[in-house]
């Protein structure tokens, strides 16, 4: 069902499992319940999101405002939204298909997937974007144009040969791929990046004027088994200093003191490179 104008009903609104309500920019309200159920998707086209008391927002109705952690969410406005109080903290998959983006006021968990359609999902410093799930394709998408600006964590499971995408950035896109070569069970990842050399690169072996002026820091929780992996790691031309040289580049691991990883040469493009053999995680 897709509204195409602000409606006004006078009873209950229950959108049933397997249903969908597009709300584009219009609202409902009335003086009625509204149900998402479990399995039903939402489309929320507000700037405002939803609200848990129905106050802005697309569901504007005055009786109780019932949001599944079992349904799934799509941010599709026109203008930049945030997903408003009325989402649940956990809930099944989240979809962004806004040019203009999605703000987020707290740390929200997708227990299934995350489609990465159009537009950047902003975490701002104090919150994340959790999706738990360990299936390497618990990520849809990731590109220049939709990605996460912030902090994002995501189960993984290293007991397989998986690659887990990071899709990161914060204007420009700059992500991470994690592949595991070998472990013995599952944790989660979180990922971030920062557009500037390291804060203790003076005690590094690099001369700071000619880097890439960015740094990943990956931090892992969960496992208690070994594990290993590579890495790849990619920017952008313009985080790079003018005397960078792609072809001879090499990575730093700083987790209190520096190591340089071994460098994949065949894998190394001109804004890319991939560690391979590594059995922590840290700032690189």
């Amino acid at each position: 069902m897709t509204i195409i104008n602000d409606e006004t009903f006078d009873g209950d609104v229950e959108v049933e499992s397997g249903g969908t309500l597009v709300t584009t920019v219009y609202y409902l309200s009335g003086n009625g319940n509204f149900t998402l159920a479990a399995g039903a998707t939402l489309e929320i086209g507000s700037p405002a999101g939803i609200t848990s008391d129905g106050s802005d927002g697309n569901i504007q109705m005055t009786g109780t405002l019932s949001y599944s952690p079992g349904a799934n969410y799509v941010y599709s406005g026109i203008d930049p939204q945030v997903p408003g109080d009325g989402l649940p903290s956990s809930f099944t998959n989240l979809t962004i298909d806004n040019p203009d983006g999605l703000t987020l006021a707290s740390t929200i968990t997708v227990t299934g997937v995350l489609y990465l359609t159009d537009g950047i999902i902003h975490t701002g410093l104090d919150y994340a974007l959790i999706v738990e799930s360990t299936d390497e394709n618990a990520i849809v998408g990731g590109s220049a144009t939709s990605y996460v600006n912030g902090t994002l964590e995501r189960g993984v499971d290293a007991t397989n040969t998986n690659a887990y995408n990071f899709p990161i950035g914060n204007n420009p896109y700059t992500p991470v791929e994690v592949v595991f070569t070998s472990g013995g069970d599952d944790g989660t990842i979180t990922a971030t990046t920062t557009p500037e050399d390291h804060f203790d690169i003076e005690n590094s072996e690099f001369d700071e004027n000619y880097t890439v002026n960015r740094y990943w820091t990956l931090e892992a929780s969960g496992f208690v088994n070994p594990f290993e992996y590579d890495a790849t790691f990619n920017w952008v031309v313009t985080d790079e200093d003018g005397d960078f040289d792609w072809e001879s580049a090499r990575v730093g691991k700083y987790d209190g003191a520096w190591s340089y990883p071994a460098v994949s040469e065949p894998a190394q493009t001109e804004t890319s490179t991939t560690i391979t053999g590594q059995t922590s995680f840290s700032d690189f």
